[in-house]
């Protein structure tokens, strides 16, 4: 299966990549077939990284082999392939650009090379909002593959990334014919018992949902599942594999083996498979003085063996308002910056608290005319006409002054006192909650948290790898 659709049937990627240049000395030329085999490898495997700095390296042995240019296509489709699937979204969409127009020059309007890189532009497009054009430049594609008359896993992954389309846009029937054709073919090809077989199993399985056919959709969720559990992926050690066999147990509303519940003012999903029950629940910025997005993951064991809890980094990813793939913080890094965003702000409070005023309104006598005589003594009064009572030569007036305002400055210290205190119980807080690689044994139950970077999302994916398996999660 694409590793894109991995990922989620609905999660959309868009990419770009700056059209830098390749040096000379980043590769050795003739060595773009080795380069190539193990940037291919990384690809399959999921490893985005390694297959970008070995792509990169074949290009760039390439472009100084002439006898070789025939390759290009096909390299370039590859590497634009890594940065998608990494989430470099502003750097690929250059690179796809180019691998159009290098396959229809080189290989071919007709070949899989330029079908293979129009998929790739249509998943661009929709992730651009552009469904209406996503579709057209999807069935380009399609036609490409069909045109071939072969059975190949690159059509059967362009019917269901069709069926993913369509259904998208709402048109379940058509949907639904794509992914019975995409079935058909990867039970032809991998088998009727492989991981892929058991994806498509749930796409029709959601079709069934939308189309009001629940009877369908329990059966197809059964299929699903006996197929994903009968390989007993969460009870192995983690080691690399195509993308194609990774296990994922996803959280779909109303299949049998997920539930959802509330805790806390909290959603909780849970996914059970394999006698390990994994239940997550997201909060937003859970701290004053950290903009994050907080996992609460339980995970209970009610298997015979003993599993690898986050045997790899999980995963989140934001769907919305923009895209982003990101790896947890580790609680020592947060828990530092959550205390010294509580001292910087407790900082703040004394700094304004030190200068606080209050006005003060005082009385103050002014004299008043004379008439050319000395102010009469106090009680009495001259004659009339001569002078004034001495009481009435004075006028009041009213002063305002400020003076420091000892009661507000102690209430500033009270609030930075408590700001600090405040930061470093909640530092304390990642660090007793924070969940870690565990080994869980029989009969065992282990919580935490797992913080990501960001808070601002609509739509995200969790991805909470055990053993050799992923439990995916997904919150609206």
């Amino acid at each position: 299966m694409n590793p894109f659709l991995k990922f989620s049937a609905s999660l959309l990627l868009c990419a770009s990549m700056s059209n830098a240049a390749f040096a000379l000395d980043s590769a050795i030329a003739g060595d773009w077939q080795s380069y190539s085999k193990s940037g291919t490898e990384s690809l399959s495997i999921g490893d985005y990284v390694s297959a970008e700095r070995e792509l990169k390296s074949a290009l760039a042995s390439l472009q100084h082999n002439d006898a070789f240019k025939k390759n290009v296509p096909a390299v370039q489709n590859k590497y634009a392939e890594s940065l998608l699937w990494q989430g470099k979204f502003s750097d690929a969409a250059k690179e796809i650009k180019k691998a159009i127009s290098i396959a229809n020059s080189t290989s071919g309007p007709l070949s899989y090379d330029y079908a293979r890189a129009l998929e790739l532009q249509s998943w661009l497009l929709q992730a651009q909002g552009k469904n209406d054009k996503s579709v057209e430049t999807m069935r380009d594609s399609l036609n490409v593959y069909q045109a071939k008359n072969t059975d190949t896993p690159e059509l059967s992954d362009a019917l269901e990334h069709m069926g993913v389309l369509k259904e998208t846009l709402g048109m379940y029937d058509q949907a639904l014919d794509c992914y019975t054709k995409a079935l058909d073919l990867r039970k032809k090809i991998s088998g009727e018992h492989s991981v892929d077989a058991a994806d498509l199993y749930e796409a029709l399985a959601r079709i069934s949902q939308r189309k009001g056919r629940p009877a369908d959709a329990q059966k197809y969720f059964a299929d699903a599942m006996r197929i994903k559990e009968s390989r007993g992926e969460p009870w192995k050690q983690y080691s690399p594999e195509p993308t194609e066999r990774v296990v994922l147990f996803r959280y779909f509303q109303g299949a049998p083996y997920c539930e959802q519940a509330s805790a806390g003012g909290l959603i909780i999903e849970r996914v059970t498979a394999n006698g390990i029950t994994v239940e997550a629940g997201l909060m937003r910025k859970p701290s004053e003085f950290s903009k994050t997005t907080r996992a609460q993951v339980r995970i209970s064991n009610d298997s015979q063996y003993d599993v690898d809890v986050l045997s790899q980094p999980p995963t989140f990813i934001q769907l919305t308002p923009t895209i982003n793939i990101l790896k947890p913080i580790n609680a020592q890094t947060l828990a530092a910056q959550i205390e010294k965003k509580g001292e910087s702000k407790a900082k703040w409070i004394k700094f304004w608290g030190a200068d606080a005023m209050t006005p003060v309104t005082t009385n103050a006598w002014t004299q008043g005319p004379s008439y050319n005589y000395v102010p009469t003594p106090f009680g009495w009064t001259a004659a009339p006409g001569r002078g004034r009572n001495w009481n009435n030569n004075y006028t009041t007036t009213n002063v305002t002054t400020m003076v420091p305002d000892y009661q507000a400055r102690e209430e500033a210290y009270r609030k930075a006192r408590e700001a600090q205190e405040k930061s470093k119980a909640d530092a304390q807080a990642v660090l007793d909650a924070s969940l870690g690689p565990n080994r869980l044994p029989p009969g065992g139950m282990i919580q935490g948290s797992l913080d990501f970077d960001f808070s601002k999302f609509q739509k995200a994916i969790l991805r909470v790898p055990i053993g050799n398996a992923i439990y995916e999660f997904r919150f609206e």
